[in-house]
């Protein structure tokens, strides 16, 4: 029988692992050692489909591959346990006979193979959809549990539904956090998160790359800055005025960058996180910076047509359009505007742009692209 110390310890571990993903298996082995089991898991399954919507584990990868393809869906011990209320204590004897496990292909053609027999489990906690589990592997040299393993973890019982509770409604939220760090890390945009100074606290492997190349864009004492001193003074600015403002008007703001190689400019843009992101963060004021690259991502926005040109939001469209390709008549059918309108709309870029000819608003902005 597990010592009263080792129950806390174990309980301890488990706690520590819904805090600590990564630390389930050490915590589950422990859980396992505590009971004489080879090891042990905790699952929680749909009860209407079966699926598992977690499976954590501490057997080697072969016995969980083996589980999960083929035998999770002919294990008896669903059966019985789909019967049982939560929380309850389970194991083989309450419902099948040595006999009877001889003849079951789970028992005989999964179990014996990897010198497993016997099962110790804690059904922790049950809604209408799902049901949680904490089970001991037991190995075929064992006995079944004994009257002094019930009791010992009939001590910990209320430990473990604590856990599987705390671990349904945080496990989620870390697999999101993790899933929101892969998009971050993955992105081919640069990405940069700053705190409410301006200074980066992360970055992605895209913006150290960018800021490697000190092509208009570097870093100076753990900040981004500008080549040149106009955008660099902008974009002091717009951190300062997006980290300090809490109107949703003014929570994203975009500037291009030009670079010293003549290559199309960098297009950043700030913004103040929101959602999801904020997981990602410590403080309020936080920003999102995100770097494109045309080269990489051949992307011209309308946001930074309006900024570097002075363009509304119409000629900016319009803008982009020409650089495309298309005639006038070809963007007011695309923009359902009239052609009078758009030729009006050209006039004004094409003076905003200082040039006199619509090639030439094609040449500037193939650039940009």
């Amino acid at each position: 029988m597990a010592r009263i110390d080792d129950l806390l310890n174990i309980s301890l571990g488990l706690s520590e692992a819904v805090l600590s993903q990564n630390k389930w298996p050490n915590a589950l082995r422990d859980l396992a050692d505590g009971f004489g089991g080879s090891f042990a898991t905790f699952e929680v399954i749909d009860k209407k489909t079966g699926v598992h919507i977690e499976h954590r584990d501490s057997s080697d990868l072969e016995i969980q591959a083996r589980y999960l393809k083929h035998f999770m869906p002919i294990n008896p011990r669903f059966a019985f346990g789909s019967r049982a209320d939560a929380p309850s204590i389970m194991h083989d004897a309450q419902f099948m006979s040595e006999q009877e496990m001889n003849r079951s292909e789970f028992y005989a053609d999964f179990l014996r193979p990897h010198d497993l027999r016997y099962f110790l489990g804690y059904r922790a906690f049950e809604t209408n959809d799902l049901v949680g589990v904490f089970t001991v592997q037991k190995s075929r040299r064992s006995k079944p549990p004994t009257d002094e393993d019930l009791l010992a973890l009939g001590q910990l019982a209320p430990s473990l539904s604590r856990i599987a509770d705390s671990q349904l409604e945080y496990g989620r939220l870390f697999a999101d956090i993790q899933n929101l760090e892969d998009v971050f890390e993955g992105s081919k945009d640069g990405l940069l998160i700053l705190d409410s100074k301006g200074s980066v606290r992360k970055m992605n492997s895209a913006a150290e790359s960018i800021v490697q190349r000190n092509d208009g864009i570097s870093m100076f004492s753990g900040k981004v800055v500008c080549g040149d001193a106009t955008r660099n003074e902008q974009l002091a600015r717009l951190v300062f005025l997006l980290s300090r403002s809490s109107s949703l008007e003014i929570s994203e703001s975009t500037l291009l960058v030009q670079r010293s190689s003549n290559l199309p400019p960098y297009q950043i843009r700030l913004q103040r996180c929101w959602g999801d992101a904020r997981d990602l963060v410590e403080s309020p004021g936080t920003l999102i910076m995100v770097i494109q690259d045309p080269d990489q991502t051949r992307k011209l926005e309308v946001l930074a047509l309006m900024d570097s040109f002075g363009l509304t939001q119409t000629e900016a469209a319009v803008a982009i359009l020409i650089a495309e390709g298309q005639a006038a008549a070809g963007i007011s059918t695309s923009l359902n505007v009239s052609l009078h309108t758009i030729r009006t709309h050209i006039q004004r870029i094409m003076q905003k742009m200082g040039v006199t000819r619509q090639i030439d608003v094609v040449r500037i902005l193939t650039r940009y692209m």
